[in-house]
């Protein structure tokens, strides 16, 4: 859509027809417009206003010309593990930005983010996310199930529609798992709208069952990141991208005493 006024392209987004019933849905819609008016950030996309006299829900957005991460991940399949750095990285810095602004993404995987073709990754789609301070006034979204890709989003929002801000940890070890190996590290569940009943569901997958080539190392920094248990996972953001940058000692100690079919399963 071509702006009259400032002579620019911006992305009209519009509720789906399919859920014009649905009032968690269209309040979802609603919020999101107040979240990315209020997220200013170089890796957020950006929400404008829209005229105060119109009759019709939709979002002014900035346009983003490029594509999601998950068409990326299908055109790269096994990328380098700098380059899953490098897409990670901003990604970290938009999380810990809405962490500030005590929000929590709730519904973070591939097809919420994008990659412009000159090189800015943006996360988008802001229709799940809690706001501490909106729910503390009872406008936040009211919802009696979690929302979100089953397959991305953490145990304690399944299991007890709680969510912090280690929830969107788990959520980026996940896609972090998944750039790297081309598969979750655990078993998909069976439909997008499961429930499971307890955190024994979860059972993570060695990454040397899926891709040999990379270090135990980087395995004990993702099977932290994606702990079932929120008390046992990385309570910050910054300690999971530093170890995914480098071992941490603690890593290398583990490595060093773990069994050889750990350390090396193609020597075993």
């Amino acid at each position: 859509m071509l702006n009259q006024r400032d002579n620019l392209t911006y992305a009209l987004k519009a509720p789906s027809p399919n859920f014009q019933d649905d009032l968690v849905y269209l309040r979802g819609f609603a919020q999101e417009q107040w979240i990315g008016q209020h997220i200013k950030h170089d890796n957020v996309m950006n929400i404008l206003p829209r005229c105060a006299d119109s009759q019709f829900m939709y979002h002014v957005c900035e346009l983003i010309e490029g594509q999601t991460l998950r068409q990326w991940m299908i055109d790269h399949p096994l990328p380098s593990l700098q380059q899953v750095r490098t897409i990670l990285k901003p990604v970290a810095a938009a999380l810990r930005f809405m962490q500030r602004l005590d929000m929590v993404h709730r519904d973070l995987k591939p097809e919420n983010i994008m990659l412009s073709y000159n090189g800015e990754v943006k996360l988008i789609d802001f229709g799940t996310v809690q706001v501490a301070a909106l729910s503390e006034v009872n406008l936040g979204i009211d919802d009696d199930t979690p929302l979100g890709s089953v397959n991305y989003i953490a145990p304690e929002y399944l299991l007890n529609n709680r969510s912090e801000h280690v929830s969107d940890i788990f959520s980026l070890g996940v896609i972090a798992y998944d750039m790297l190996t081309n598969a979750l590290p655990y078993k998909p569940f069976m439909y997008r709208d499961y429930r499971p009943k307890s955190l024994g569901e979860w059972h993570y997958i060695p990454i040397h069952q899926t891709q040999c080539q990379l270090p135990l190392w980087i395995d004990m920094c993702l099977r932290k990141a994606t702990e079932p248990k929120a008390e046992r996972r990385y309570q910050a953001l910054s300690e999971f991208m530093t170890d995914l940058q480098q071992p941490s000692q603690a890593h290398l100690n583990a490595v060093k005493n773990a069994p050889l079919l750990e350390r090396n399963p193609l020597l075993f």
